[in-house]
C-alpha cells in the first residue's frame, strides 16, 4: 500500500538534560542532544509536506525550542503502530473515532470527505463519503454498535453512515448553521447538536424529529439573568453525561461550560464560567466534568457536577505551561483507566499529552510539529491527526 507507513518506535528513557544549561553559557561545546537525535530517526520521514493554507510560513521562535529542549521527555508507554499519509487535497484531519471493536478508525476530513482505515491490516480505506468541498466533517460518533455511525458537517448537514453495506445518507439539515460538534446518548434514541447559531438542539434517532432546542433570545440585554442562560457564541463541544440520562453538559468560545437538563426548557441550570473551549474537550464522570481550554493558562480545570463549582485548575508539575502547553483542542478520557483520572490532551502543543490528573503530572507524550484537531482512544489504541498530513496509531505497550 502506497500510502501507508510502517514504523517502529522503541522506548528510551529519561535523560538528562543539565548538560544544555552549560552549553548555552559556553563552558561546553555545543552538541545536538541525544534524545533529539532519537527522535529525528523515528520521526524524519514523517515531516508533514505542506503547511497551512496561508500565505506565510510558521516559524516556532527559537526561544521556544531552547526552553522545550531542556525539559525531560517522560518515556513512551506506547509504540507508534503505524501513520497513514493524508494527501494535500484532504486538508487535514478534523475528527476521527475509533470503533468498539477496535477493528476500524472512521476519520473525517477538511475536505468533506469521511473513510474507514483497518486499524492494522495493510488495506486500502474505504471512502464512505466523498469530499465537498468546503465542509469539513467536524464530529463524528457511533451508535452502540460498530457498523452505524453520525457524521456532522459545517454545511449544517448531519449524515447518518452505514459500513455494512456501504451508505451515507442526510439525516437531517440545520438550515444557515454550521454544525461543530455532536453527541450520542447511547442509553436514549437520541443525539445532540451544536455549531455556530449558539443552538444546542436534541433529536430522535428513531423519528428524525427535534425534541428539544436550547437557544438564547437575541433581543435579551447582555446584562440580563436570561441572557446567562445560554450561549452566546459558536458551541464546539456537547457531552451527555454518562450516568443522567437528562443531563448534558455544553461549551464553546464565549468563556461558559453549561450543564443542561432536557426537562428544564428555561436555559441551562448551571454555568461554569471560564473554559474558552474550541473543540471536543469536555469529558465527565459521576461527580465531576473536565474541561479543555484553549488559552494559555488554566486551559485543564475540574468542576463539581452538582455545584457547578470550580474544584481546581490542573497546573501540570512536570512541564512548563509557557511553551509546551497549554491551548487545548481535544481531549478525552483515556479508555484504559477505569477511574477516569487520565486524560489525553492535544492542541497547538508540541505533544499530544497523556495526563494522569490526580497526579497532575504528564504521564507520557508523542510529538507533533502542528495542531492537533482529533483524539480518540480505545483499550489498545490511540489515534490522533490534525494540520499535519498523517493519521498517527499508537498502540499501548502491556
Amino acid at each position: 500500500m502506497e500510502n501507508s507507513k510502517f514504523k517502529k518506535v522503541f522506548d528510551f528513557s529519561y535523560v538528562n538534560l543539565t548538560g544544555i544549561r552549560e552549553q548555552r553559557r559556553g563552558t561546553l561545546p555545543p552538541e545536538k542532544p541525544e534524545f533529539v537525535e532519537i527522535i529525528d530517526s523515528l520521526y524524519a520521514d514523517e515531516l508533514p509536506k505542506s503547511y497551512y493554507a496561508s500565505k506565510f510560513k510558521s516559524i516556532t521562535p527559537a526561544w521556544i525550542v531552547k526552553e522545550r529542549l531542556g525539559e525531560t521527555i517522560p518515556k513512551y508507554k506506547g509504540k507508534l503502530a503505524f501513520t497513514r499519509f493524508v494527501p494535500d487535497s484532504f486538508e487535514g484531519i478534523r475528527s476521527l473515532k475509533i470503533d468498539s471493536k477496535e477493528k476500524n478508525i472512521v476519520v473525517g476530513y477538511g475536505s468533506g470527505n469521511i473513510e474507514v482505515w483497518p486499524v492494522m491490516e495493510n488495506e486500502d480505506p474505504i471512502t464512505i463519503k466523498p469530499a465537498q468541498k468546503g465542509f469539513p466533517i467536524t464530529s463524528l460518533c457511533f451508535i452502540l454498535d460498530s457498523t452505524k455511525f453520525f457524521a456532522a458537517s459545517l454545511s449544517g448537514a448531519l449524515y447518518l453512515c452505514l459500513m455494512d453495506p456501504l451508505k451515507c445518507t442526510e439525516f437531517i439539515k440545520e438550515d444557515n448553521n454550521e454544525i461543530n460538534t455532536i453527541d450520542v446518548d447511547q442509553r436514549n434514541p437520541k443525539i445532540v447538536t451544536g455549531g455556530k447559531d449558539a443552538a444546542i438542539r436534541i433529536y430522535d434517532i428513531e423519528t428524525c424529529k427535534k425534541t428539544n432546542e436550547f437557544k438564547r433570545n437575541n433581543s435579551l440585554s447582555s446584562f440580563s439573568n436570561e441572557d446567562n442562560r445560554y450561549h452566546a457564541l459558536r458551541i464546539f463541544a456537547v457531552k451527555f453525561h454518562p450516568n443522567y440520562p437528562e443531563i448534558f453538559i455544553s461549551g464553546g468560545c464565549d468563556g461558559y461550560a453549561k450543564i443542561w437538563d432536557t426537562r428544564v426548557s428555561s436555559g441551562c441550570v448551571r454555568n461554569l464560567g471560564g473554559p474558552y473551549i474550541s473543540g471536543e474537550a469536555i469529558e465527565a464522570n459521576e461527580t465531576e466534568i473536565i474541561t479543555g481550554s484553549f488559552q494559555m493558562k488554566n486551559s485543564l480545570q475540574l468542576w463539581d457536577v452538582s455545584s457547578g463549582k470550580l474544584i481546581e485548575n490542573i497546573l501540570l508539575r512536570n512541564r512548563s505551561s509557557v511553551v509546551n502547553g497549554e491551548f487545548i483542542n481535544t481531549l478525552k478520557y483515556l479508555a484504559s483507566d477505569p477511574l477516569k483520572n487520565t486524560v489525553v490532551a492535544g492542541g497547538l502543543s508540541s505533544n499530544v499529552e497523556v495526563i494522569d490528573v490526580n497526579q497532575k503530572e504528564t504521564v507520557f507524550r508523542f510529538p507533533v510539529t502542528k495542531t492537533v484537531l482529533a483524539i480518540d482512544n480505545s483499550e489498545k489504541y490511540l489515534a490522533f491527526g490534525g494540520h499535519e498530513h498523517f493519521l498517527h496509531v499508537i498502540k499501548y505497550n502491556k
